[in-house]
């Protein structure tokens, strides 16, 4: 059985890459935002908004389907393979192209197989790809913390407590203001710094899949989340958004968002929901090939326009370009990748 799409959920994985794009281009062209700014609010936590979603939806696909045996975990595994790996490939060796280090081809090798993520994850080839990695050791533990969350809640909310602590240690003791900008990439690229993020999703699933809220509620919680972003105060400068309380209050804005999108009851019309559905099919590509398009354009010194304008072409390609290699190149591997779960005889678990 086919688990519904959450429409409400594309949604608002396509406006958090639509809005890490803006926050990339725009503090490209114009310089860093301080802590105090909205975009950088955005840029930091639009991310962590898609670790909560990843959580979410694949406790929502998989919740009744994913046992502890071989054959089910192999599916599971085929699918986020030919799912994550082709644009990671893609990204990765677009991203030679632009970097102006010397290249270690044993990162390299990490990258393209996914493993930097447990081992070097700070250590990439184009922006963005740091959280790929972050996903790649999510989806190692998802099996657990699912497969807990069906057999033994207790369990679960016990690992999920430890995710919390872990998460708390480094908003409080690992990270702190003022530390050098390399550590501080280090830490914040670091998936244990994330993963209670990604944990929460699940949480999400397990608590609220039959829990309804009336569509103004969720409006609510929806511009209370909003309006953190906007209006909590911190001044500063980015790793003041990620210590302390401050990392707490923004961590809970992106579940309570997330949340109340998972239960907006309220169905968009067309003319909302076709771009918005669209952006979020597509958000994967948009959000890996965002840099290499803007380095391509502004970046290259091929074309010689001022770069506001720049920027606006720039943003207007990653939106083309994205969704036609969803269409093209993601879709044929997700295909791909099910052609073969049905040749090894894995499709009833599909």
């Amino acid at each position: 059985m086919t688990a519904k799409r959450l429409h409400n959920l594309d949604y608002l994985r396509g406006i958090a890459a639509a809005g890490i794009m803006v926050y990339h281009y725009t503090s490209w062209v114009y310089g860093r935002y301080s802590a105090d700014e909205f975009m950088a609010r955005v840029g930091v936590y639009g991310v962590s908004v898609f670790y909560v979603l990843s959580g979410l939806t694949l406790y929502h696909v998989y919740i009744d389907k994913l046992e502890f045996t071989f054959k089910s975990l192999l599916n599971f595994s085929i699918k986020r393979i030919f799912r994550i790996y082709p644009m990671l490939w893609l990204a990765t060796l677009s991203g030679l192209v632009y970097y102006n280090k010397a290249i270690n081809w044993f990162d390299v090798g990490l990258n393209l197989s996914g493993l930097f993520g447990f081992f070097k994850w700070d250590v990439t080839f184009s922006t963005g790809i740091w959280s790929i990695g972050n996903e790649l050791v999510f989806y190692t533990l998802f099996p657990i913390f699912l497969l807990t969350a069906r057999w033994n809640k207790l369990t679960f909310w016990m690992l999920m407590i430890v995710a919390a602590v872990i998460y708390a240690y480094f908003c409080f003791v690992r990270m702190y203001p003022g530390m050098s900008a390399v550590q501080e990439t280090r830490d914040y690229f670091n998936p244990l710094n994330n993963l209670f993020l990604f944990a929460s999703g699940i949480a999400i699933g397990l608590a609220f899949t039959n829990f309804n809220l009336k569509t103004y509620q969720s409006v609510v919680i929806i511009l209370f989340g909003i309006g953190l972003w906007i209006f909590y105060p911190v001044t500063g400068a980015r790793i003041d958004l990620l210590t302390g309380w401050n990392r707490i209050v923004f961590g809970l804005s992106c579940v309570l968002i997330c949340l109340s999108f998972y239960k907006f009851n309220y169905e968009l019309q067309g003319w909302l929901h076709v771009p918005l559905s669209l952006l979020g099919e597509a958000s994967y590509s948009v959000y890996l090939v965002h840099p290499l398009i803007f380095k391509l354009i502004l970046g290259s010194g091929i074309i010689a326009i001022p770069k506001v304008y720049g920027m606006l072409i720039a943003m207007l390609a990653t939106l083309v370009v994205g969704y036609l290699l969803y269409r093209t190149l993601e879709k044929w591997f997700i295909r791909l990748g099910q052609q073969l779960i049905q040749r090894l005889k894995l499709s009833n678990l599909s």
